[in-house]
């Protein structure tokens, strides 16, 4: 079991806020390796290290994003809209169906939107692979409802970072980003771990990705929390004591 988000006593459930991550992958010589960030204090999951990503926004769900994403969409669109909106902000990164030149300076909103359309080209979804849906524990004060995204780059591409969201960006390998959260160096959430656990298993991006069935259902995870001296932590599905602590 793994900490989570703190509790607080007394709390009603609030609605999970829909959120996308997006897994960046590349190879290198003999390994997998993911792009890991560091939040800053002041944001959600502050000092922590997590994927790019963030909560879907109205203007994921604008006729803007719809034209720049090349259409209608099925049912999961402002997910879509919103983990790559997420990684072009967050890290620089546009996942669009020709080559896009990144801005000087990191774009928000609408503003990544326009810079693509600008651009002659368009966000290509099919750059995404639906992996995982992760429910924030129904306790916690803040709750998400997050899809986590594969995506394959050459892991070459220059990063430009949020500065007010992140403070360091790392390309690492699953094994080693687990070893640094065991030895406490890397603080990260119960999703983000269990994700790199499962990321450990490739040797190559390739692998990764035709792992994932892209047309089978996704089975939403949502861990439940116990306290356990005097600490929430979480079980999930599965678990020993899952099923009697709903």
């Amino acid at each position: 079991m793994t900490s989570v988000l703190p509790s607080r006593p007394g709390l009603h459930s609030v609605s999970p806020l829909p959120s996308s991550t997006v897994l960046l992958l590349a190879d290198r010589a003999d390994h997998l390796e993911v792009l890991m960030v560091r939040r800053s204090r002041s944001a959600v999951f502050g000092g922590m290290f997590v994927f790019p990503g963030g909560v879907v926004d109205p203007v994921d769900l604008s006729p803007l994003a719809e034209e720049v994403l090349g259409g209608t969409l099925p049912g999961e669109a402002g997910w879509l809209a919103a983990g790559l909106r997420e990684t072009a902000e967050e890290v620089g990164i546009y996942l669009t169906d020709r080559p896009v030149e990144p801005p000087r300076v990191p774009l928000r909103g609408e503003d990544v939107y326009r810079w693509v359309a600008g651009r002659q080209a368009r966000f290509d979804p099919g750059r995404l692979r639906y992996l995982s849906n992760w429910v924030t524990p129904r306790e916690a004060p803040q709750r998400f409802d997050a899809r986590f995204y594969l995506a394959r780059v050459e892991g070459d591409e220059p990063l430009t970072l949020a500065e007010a969201e992140l403070t360091e960006a790392a390309w690492v390998e699953p094994r080693q980003a687990l070893s640094r959260r065991r030895t406490g160096q890397w603080e990260m959430i119960l999703p983000t771990e269990k994700t790199l656990e499962y990321l450990a298993d490739f040797n190559t991006s390739r692998e990764a990705w035709e792992s994932v069935d892209e047309t089978g259902e996704v089975t939403p995870v949502l861990p439940r929390l116990v306290m356990r001296r005097g600490r929430p932590e979480a079980l999930l599905p599965g678990d020993p004591g899952y099923e009697d602590s709903g």
